[in-house]
């Protein structure tokens, strides 16, 4: 019984990463984070209103008619606080490891004066519901 219970477990753990549905680079909860139901994003949004009105605005932001949390999973990838502007986060890759989502990311130094010194990418993917691992590249890797 503990066998079946195990394969099926293996089974079950996604192989392939989620699809993005949507992105766009704007702060939304001023850290790394994986918003997966209200709640979430009651936690980890920075702006100000119910939660309803910010999950409206940010499916507007993403250009899409709306957020299902059945169906959808929110993923803010942050640089964290940057002493200068021109600075912005980009994803790299989505990979499934040991039933895992990896989110690959790195910095990009654009060079201009940015008003944006919370460098933020949020994403809209299929829902994943297992760990989300956030991995950033090593400045100098392409």
């Amino acid at each position: 019984m503990i066998a079946f219970a195990l394969a099926v477990t293996i089974l079950a753990l996604p192989k392939e990463p989620p699809k993005i549905l949507a992105q766009v680079t704007k702060p939304l909860s001023g850290g790394s984070a994986v918003i997966r139901n209200d709640r979430d994003l009651g936690l980890h949004n920075t702006s100000s209103g119910p939660t309803a009105q910010v999950k409206v605005r940010l499916a507007k932001d993403l250009k899409v008619e709306g957020i299902d949390w059945d169906k959808h999973l929110v993923v803010c990838i942050s640089g964290g606080k940057q002493k200068k502007g021109g600075m912005s986060v980009e994803l790299k890759s989505l990979d499934v490891k040991d039933g895992k989502l990896i989110v690959n990311w790195k910095y990009n130094e654009t060079g201009g004066e940015a008003e944006q010194f919370y460098p933020e990418l949020v994403l809209l993917i299929e829902r994943f519901d297992g760990e989300v691992v956030f991995e950033k590249a090593v400045r100098n890797d392409k």
